[in-house]
């Protein structure tokens, strides 16, 4: 779980939520010598829209679930409609 404070815009969480599983995307060695890679996927909730604690924030945080369903490496909202409000933005950090 990552938590962010004071997010200006639902895009920076996207743009973060997708640094994030670029970063999980690189490869690394174990001790052993054996490279390996790992992968991820992120639901999105948000303060105040989403819930105005910390629990019911994490519960609307089940749009991991859909974004797993959508394939691996993604990251959706628990509001789409912060999604359909991002199509056709950028989603990387600049």
């Amino acid at each position: 779980m990552v938590v962010l404070e004071q997010i200006s815009a639902p895009g920076y969480a996207a743009q973060i939520s997708q640094a994030l599983i670029e970063q999980l995307r690189t490869p690394f060695a174990l001790r052993s010598g054996a490279e390996v890679s790992i992968g991820g996927s992120a639901g999105i909730s948000l303060f105040p829209a989403d819930g105005d604690d910390a629990e019911s924030l994490i519960r609307c945080a089940d749009a991991l679930y859909r974004a797993k369903a959508a394939g691996r490496g993604t990251w959706r909202f628990h509001n789409s409609q912060n999604e359909s409000n991002l199509r056709g933005q950028p989603t990387r950090l600049t």
